[in-house]
């Protein structure tokens, strides 16, 4: 068998390939491709795509859509759902079968019926609401049509089903029809690019089978799919006393059922219809703030990692911080004693571990500088500071040395035009992890683990403490010592000071602020967490 699979995001006319089984070239092949298909179900496609195939970095998660060939033949279409990245760069990728579409769609509450009703024509009915649904708004989602193709179910006749609330096409497709009468959805690809989409009675294809050319089938169940993301929403509300209806939010939204989430979502994900209903809501007013903070909520959610990973990426900075502890000098007391001078030289080659990687970082600076009276950035709580116009990269050399070199690190990725604070935290702590030398990568590892404990605590104070006591002496010695040198300088002076710098990073294009410091977690756990 020649299995090829490609992939194809909206703004591009061509499939890209990813893969092909007989291919000669090593960066054409993907890791552990398994395709399953079931009936009735919108089926599943996993695989690992290397640093070096050729389409590495262009996937988008719910945008792109992925297709499989065995030789001429088209067996799977769907969209990537989820990615994650290793530490390695590999990434896996989670798709989901082109029925799938169908969560993307809402109906709104109704009653089918009549002494000529047949399940085909709910069928129909249903296929075209998603349709009109789909292209509603735009006609950007293209990918997700359908046309009613063959329909061998009995035609009976006087067919009754109804819906009280809103939902989905893919669930009002299994309960009206697939658990009352039985039968099978299939989807069909045309030379033209039509996707049929067919209700039989009875079902002889291949794909009632799985058809594995991989190892290690995963189970989808936890991934995010279609119906777990809605960027067009439809609120309904209680009913109000006496009246048989919910509230709904038109009388209050310019005469539109539905609110969009923000331009960034949209552009993302596209239209994805969903409903959600607050039964103790029945003023349209507060339906629609109602609605308006779930879509907000939603989109902090998508940008938040989960709990899980953190935890699991803030163990790994643990071990790994753990065996680095013994590479570097210490004092009497334990604690880590960088030679601040010795530091400053090694800026020069800080990032040659992360070029290979971010080629776009390779560049001449003017190394960093120390900071003539550090004592005064101590009061205001810096640790350095980069002076756009000059280009100056400037170092606090009075704060505990075990956190210089990745402060150093910091100030140089200003310097390679970064703006934002926690990408250049991000970046910083990268090159100071992948350096030669101890002293960068042991301040790398401790920076990013101070970043993601400090998160954790926030989620799961036991479980950060637990993994505290994990690490050995050495290294709770240099936590120890970092609070008790800050712990000097809080008070009105540093709070002023945190107040400025935050309109000058937001003054400079950082809209987050001094928030963004604290932003660096997500970038951590995405690039860690395989």
């Amino acid at each position: 068998m020649n299995y090829k699979i490609y992939w194809r995001n909206p703004d591009s006319k061509e499939n890209h390939l990813v893969h092909a089984s007989n291919a000669l070239d090593p960066a054409l092949h993907v890791l552990e491709p398994t395709l399953d298909q079931a009936v009735n179900s919108h089926g599943s496609l996993s695989f690992k795509v290397l640093p070096t195939n050729p389409e590495y970095g262009s996937i988008r998660k719910l945008m792109t859509v992925v297709t499989v060939h065995d030789g001429d033949d088209l067996i799977f279409r769907g969209r990537v759902i989820e990615t994650t990245q290793d530490i390695d760069g590999i990434v896996s990728v989670y798709c989901e079968g082109e029925l799938a579409f169908l969560c993307d769609s809402v109906h709104t509450p109704f009653v089918y019926g009549g002494s000529t009703a047949t399940p085909g024509d709910l069928f129909r009915r249903l296929i075209a609401n998603h349709n009109a649904y789909t292209t509603s708004i735009d006609n950007s989602n293209r990918e997700k049509l359908f046309t009613v193709g063959q329909v061998t179910i009995p035609a009976r006749k006087g067919y009754t089903y109804s819906a009280d609330t809103a939902r989905s096409t893919w669930d009002l497709l299994i309960d009206g029809l697939i658990n009352q009468l039985g039968g099978y959805l299939r989807t069909r690809h045309a030379d033209d690019g039509t996707t049929y989409i067919d209700y039989l009675a009875d079902y002889t294809g291949t794909a009632q089978q799985t058809v594995e050319y991989g190892k290690n089938l995963l189970s989808l169940e936890d991934g995010i799919v279609g119906g777990d993301i809605i960027t067009v929403l439809l609120p309904y509300g209680g009913k109000p006393e006496g009246v048989d209806a919910r509230t709904t939010i038109e009388s209050v939204n310019n005469g539109k059922s539905y609110i969009k989430a923000d331009a960034e979502t949209i552009a993302k994900y596209r239209n994805i219809w969903g409903t959600q209903t607050w039964d103790e809501i029945t003023d349209p007013g507060q339906l629609l703030q109602a609605a308006q903070s779930y879509l907000n909520a939603q989109k902090e959610a998508l940008n938040t990692v989960s709990a899980e990973a953190l935890e699991r990426v803030t163990v790994y900075f643990a071990e790994v911080l753990a065996d680095a502890a013994d590479e570097v000098p210490r004092d009497e007391t334990g604690v880590c004693q960088l030679d601040r001078k010795a530091v400053l030289a090694g800026a020069a080659s800080a990032y040659d571990g992360i070029y290979e990687e971010f080629p776009f970082l390779r560049m001449e600076t003017g190394g960093v500088k120390p900071f003539g009276c550090s004592s005064a950035l101590s009061v205001l709580r810096f640790t350095g500071f980069y002076f756009p116009f000059t280009g100056e990269a400037n170092v606090n050399m009075d704060s505990p040395s075990a956190y210089l070199p990745a402060t150093v690190c910091h100030e140089m990725a200003h310097q390679r035009g970064i703006i934002s604070e926690q990408e250049c935290n991000f970046v910083g702590i990268l090159a100071a992890t992948r350096s030669d030398d101890p002293a960068y990568r042991y301040a790398g590892w401790l920076e990013g683990y101070v970043y993601l404990s400090n998160a954790l605590y926030r989620s799961d104070p036991e479980r950060c403490l637990a993994i505290r006591e994990t690490l050995p002496e050495e290294v709770r010695a240099d936590l120890r010592a970092d609070s008790a040198y800050w712990a000097r300088f809080r008070g009105p002076v540093s709070q002023v000071s945190e107040t400025v710098y935050d309109v000058f990073l937001k003054t400079n294009g950082d809209e987050n602020g001094v928030r963004s410091y604290g932003m660096v977690t997500d970038l951590l756990v995405t690039y860690f967490d395989g």
